[in-house]
């Protein structure tokens, strides 16, 4: 019986404590430009979105010198998650890709649309041309992904060659 009333208590514990951290992540409003309702058991779209914006990054952090300015996309994917099936898949969406860009006339590399126009924009070209809904856009930007690896502890990498980068301050 102890045993199972410390691990409840543990139990407990971790979730408030992956709640705390999940209610610290910063959300940015856009109304109901990006949300997309589902129905009850439909499977959920979820775009994820990789920045190489720097702008949250330190003041004296060298990468934060080191990137140009501009809000650049260097990864999207969309995650579907059926409910039913209890499955998920993930679609790749090459950045480099020329789109027809919602609300425009003109097409233009999917990496450049949240550059020259705004992340509504964004999701509303993928919606329309992958033809599927968006319920929920996750986007996360340079210090991010960096948090995301120190919270892992890191991620072992194999390096045969030397590899140096001037720019990214890389000197493996």
């Amino acid at each position: 019986n102890l045993l199972i009333v410390a691990g409840a208590i543990g139990a407990a514990l971790a979730l408030d404590v992956t709640e705390e951290a999940i209610s610290s992540i910063p959300r940015t409003s856009y109304g109901n430009s990006l949300v997309q309702d589902a129905a009850e058991g439909e499977p959920l779209n979820f775009l994820l979105i990789g920045s190489d914006s720097a702008s949250t990054l330190p003041d004296d952090h060298p990468l934060r010198r080191s990137r140009p300015p501009g809000l650049r996309t260097d990864t999207m994917m969309v995650l579907r998650i059926d409910p039913v099936t209890s499955e998920a898949s993930v679609l790749s969406i090459a950045r480099d890709l020329w789109v027809p860009v919602a609300g425009y006339r003109q097409n233009q590399k999917l990496t450049d649309v949240m550059t020259l126009t705004d992340l509504p924009t964004l999701v509303q070209t993928i919606r329309e041309y992958l033809q599927i809904p968006l319920h929920h856009v996750v986007q996360v930007d340079f210090n991010g992904f960096l948090e995301m690896i120190e919270i892992l502890g890191g991620v072992p990498m194999r390096v045969d060659y030397p590899l140096r980068d001037i720019k990214g301050h890389l000197s493996i």
